[in-house]
């Protein structure tokens, strides 16, 4: 992969070689974006069948559908939760949800921990009879919480709550 990068490089630097020494930092940036056109969409590539553009095999490979989320499975006489509250975003019969700042959604009065570093996104959360799944905008599966038991408020992931705890570095 590294020789793919290197080799990469190698035709942008040779291409900038021929072009006018840029007066500032836009026209550098203007020069790249040339060349990235050109790489992309008008010249062929050896690697490709036909010697097509990236452009070309790209355009005529489908894009892939998101993948739909498994069903979590429940006991035989397990009680179904309640109702999803009607007053929450849905999109084909699939909750909408941000993630609050703190990391957190809210769902049936429960407070699930998701992702930190997804706060303030927006999510796709999934009803299940054992629990709920939540999505990214791409359909990867981020976290999957099944109910808690009755009575419990927050869910979380697993780790301990605040920022993490830096290592003692040793003493010599």
């Amino acid at each position: 992969m590294q020789g793919k990068n290197e080799r990469f490089h190698q035709s942008l630097f040779r291409y900038l070689d021929k072009q006018p020494i840029a007066a500032n930092l836009r026209e550098l940036q203007a020069q790249i974006d040339r060349f990235d056109h050109i790489y992309n969409t008008e010249r062929g590539h050896q690697a490709l069948p036909g010697r097509i553009t990236p452009s070309q095999a790209r355009e005529a490979t489908p894009k892939a559908t998101p993948p739909r989320p498994r069903p979590i499975k429940r006991k035989p006489n397990e009680p179904l939760p309640p109702a999803p509250s009607p007053n929450g975003r849905v999109l084909d019969g699939i909750r909408v949800a941000t993630i609050h700042p703190n990391g957190s959604i809210k769902a049936r009065g429960v407070i699930f921990s998701v992702s930190y570093p997804m706060r303030r996104k927006d999510v796709f959360v999934v009803y299940e009879a054992a629990g709920i799944m939540v999505f990214d905008e791409h359909g990867t599966l981020i976290v999957e919480h099944l109910w808690p038991p009755p009575g419990v408020k927050y869910f979380g992931n697993g780790q301990p709550r605040g920022p993490k705890k830096k290592e003692a570095s040793p003493m010599s």
